[in-house]
């Protein structure tokens, strides 16, 4: 099997844009929802609920707590600095 390899023609991303259009974008959506995960309670539970298929109010709430207790409060320190 060969390889393709690129002759170097000026189609390709260079580093600094493949990051700018795909791992900022990325990184931006997880802290975002880290932060909507710690902000909205009520949100976070119905997305667990669902994912996870569980009804149990209580599991929902321990899970919650669990879960926002675990980030770090510096990832959601500043949202707005995220977006790009």
């Amino acid at each position: 099997m060969f390889r393709n390899r690129s002759s170097g023609t000026s189609d390709e991303m260079t580093r600094e844009e493949k990051e700018k259009k795909f791992i900022r974008p990325f990184i931006a959506g997880v802290v975002q929802g880290i932060y909507r995960f710690k902000t909205d309670r009520a949100f976070a539970k119905r997305q667990v609920a669902k994912y996870l298929r569980i009804d149990d109010d209580k599991v929902l709430e321990e899970t919650h707590n669990l879960f926002a207790d675990l980030s770090e409060e510096r990832h959601i320190s500043n949202v707005k600095a995220s977006r790009v």
